[in-house]
């Protein structure tokens, strides 16, 4: 007979053997109830090894089961692990762990199909015959922005929003844990996301210990991806609670027991945010194949490195969560000058951080001197701070000055961050000293260039001039056409397309504006066309944020014209899409616009 591991070829078996078995007089009653229990199960096994030996040995339906097995699941066969993984750690096996022989596993197998159904069983059983590991499943608690639907990082790795999360770890486990049994926060909390993570071992029981082998994502362990994850997303993330175990499935179909025991859980104290007091959140696209490459970089850095490199991702992570724009300055500037410093270098840090940071991140003479006054400038704020200057605290307008010029230096950091973990930190800062030299010589390409470097998802230099030229050609030959008003005059706004009071503004000469995302939109180089055309998260993001930017930068150039608006605030980006054209259309008409 031939033999195969594919997934037919025991779930086959399985669906052949499985009425016999049930059939046998008292079997329904000993597998009705949903055997969850690990101690439950395996005491199952071998009281139905011990009371009906005879078919087990007997039956041909069984036996193909139990041939299967012991052709497939010879743990001391050449495996190779899963694809996307990589060998982690060795720890020593779990004491009285058993291997089960055939006879005990098919037996095994027959209970896990009537309890958890053969086609979960054999795609399980498959698993294990192809790579001779045990699935472990971890769940990593994030504090951070939440996500709203399940982010997939790798075929092992997926962030997941925290109410999913916890429902599958109670899958998992088999039990409706409580948030208090597993230490986890109620699922009211609006700044938590989980991150779920497929590991697998390998048993050795001779040796008596398991090798490991996890997501590429892990190799330097979840609080680094955690760190990586917010410098590649612009959110700060950290990990404060986790669950390990082999899912109940999984542990019922192998040939171990005492496979199944779930191995802890819990969570460190953090300070977390009710929903009623709800946080922003983006809904920026990660750049899941960045990710991944900086992990796998970062993790054959050279310890020094890494320790540098780890205190720079540590302290922007940080900033990301303060409260107060002071604490977020003085968050920044030490991840500066752990990146821009070396040990010993105690003078003069305005100087040499402006320096070697405009010198490492412009791509142009012109950006090295203008990124070099933004540096200089942020540290006169820093000191300020930091010396007690503003005791008083920042005026409004002080406070949003600074808060723009901060995001600004983060992009010098973040962006400086992720060059320095894919090609190392400087073995030496000399050339930083000739203001007229940038690192890339030669300068790179505007096509190559992201328009907002630490976000590589962005688009481009040369695409964001091309969209900034094309929008500003939708609003601004309208404001600065309009004639001069009265200095008395007033900019009255409306909100929506009012039919009776463009009409008067038309009759009696005022000056006015339909300033409506649409017509941004419909402009914008990036932007669908006709119905049907693609769009993806990226596409709808940026074109998203440059309509709010241009329609800002419009009501504001209006407003100092005192010209009359006629506006609506922006809505999702998918309620631009060409399906709804016709309807916009239907709304701009009486403004006389197409």
């Amino acid at each position: 007979m031939e033999h195969s591991p594919h997934l037919e070829s025991i779930k086959s078996r399985l669906d052949r053997a499985l009425p016999r078995f049930r059939a046998i007089p008292g079997i329904g009653q000993q597998v009705s109830g949903r055997l969850q229990s690990g101690a439950r199960f395996e005491r199952a096994v071998k009281s139905l090894l011990e009371s009906q030996v005879r078919f087990f040995e007997t039956d041909a339906a069984f036996l193909e089961v139990q041939d299967w097995v012991a052709i497939h699941w010879d743990t001391e066969r050449q495996t190779q692990p899963p694809a996307g993984t990589v060998s982690t750690s060795q720890v020593e096996g779990r004491p009285g762990e058993v291997q089960l022989d055939a006879l005990a596993a098919a037996c095994k197998l027959l209970i896990a199909s009537a309890v958890h159904g053969t086609e979960i069983v054999a795609d399980c059983a498959v698993e294990f015959a192809a790579h001779g590991m045990i699935e472990v499943r971890s769940f990593y608690l994030l504090k951070g922005p939440p996500v709203s639907n399940p982010e997939r990082l790798d075929e092992h790795c997926t962030l997941l929003p925290y109410g999913e999360a916890l429902q599958a770890v109670r899958a998992a486990s088999g039990q409706q844990h409580s948030e208090e049994e597993l230490h986890w926060p109620a699922e009211g909390v609006d700044d938590v996301c989980g991150l779920e993570a497929r590991s697998f071992e390998r048993r050795s029981l001779a040796a008596n210990v398991v090798e490991r082998h996890e997501s590429r994502l892990l190799r330097s362990g979840p609080e680094t991806l955690a760190l990586i994850l917010g410098l590649v997303w612009g959110r700060g993330f950290r990990v404060f609670g986790n669950w390990h175990g082999v899912a109940e499935p999984v542990a019922a179909t192998l040939p171990f027991f005492r496979a199944n025991a779930s191995r802890g859980w819990g969570s460190g104290p953090t300070l977390l945010t009710q929903a009623a007091f709800r946080q922003n959140s983006t809904s920026r696209p990660l750049n899941a194949t960045e990710l991944l490459e900086l992990t796998g970089k970062y993790a054959d850095l050279p310890d020094q490195t890494q320790r540098v490199l780890s205190l720079a991702l540590r302290r922007l992570r940080d900033g990301t969560e303060r409260i107060e724009l002071e604490d977020t300055v003085i968050d920044v500037s030490i991840a500066l000058e752990a990146l821009f410093m070396e040990d010993g270098e105690d003078w003069d840090q305005k100087k040499l951080v402006s320096r070697r940071a405009s010198w490492y991140f412009a791509d142009s003479h012109p950006e090295r001197e203008h990124t070099r006054r933004l540096l200089k400038d942020f540290y006169d704020r820093r000191s300020a701070i930091v010396h007690g200057s503003t005791s008083d605290g920042l005026t409004w307008a002080e406070e949003g000055d600074l808060a723009t010029l901060t995001v600004d230096i983060e992009n010098v950091a973040r962006s400086s961050l992720k060059d320095m973990i894919s090609q190392g930190r400087p073995q030496n800062w000399e050339r930083s000293k000739d203001l007229r030299l940038i690192r890339h010589d030669p300068p790179r390409r505007e096509t190559e260039i992201p328009s907002v470097k630490s976000d590589s998802m962005s688009w481009t230099v040369a695409e964001q001039t091309e969209i900034d030229r094309t929008l500003e050609a939708v609003w601004k030959p309208e404001v600065d056409s309009a004639p001069p008003q009265p200095l008395d005059a007033v900019s009255t706004m409306y909100s929506g397309v009012k039919a009776e009071e463009i009409e008067r503004c038309r009759q009696q000469g005022i000056p006015y504006v339909v300033s409506v995302p649409i017509r941004l939109y419909w402009a914008h180089p990036k932007w669908p066309k006709r119905k049907g055309d693609p769009v993806d998260d990226r596409t709808r993001y940026y074109c998203a944020r440059d309509v709010e930017r241009h329609l800002r930068r419009w009501q504001e150039a209006a407003a100092e014209k005192k010209m009359c608006q006629f506006t609506l605030e922006p809505e999702g980006p998918t309620t631009y899409l060409p399906k709804s054209f016709d309807m916009w259309r239907t709304i701009l008409r009486p403004a006389g616009l197409p």
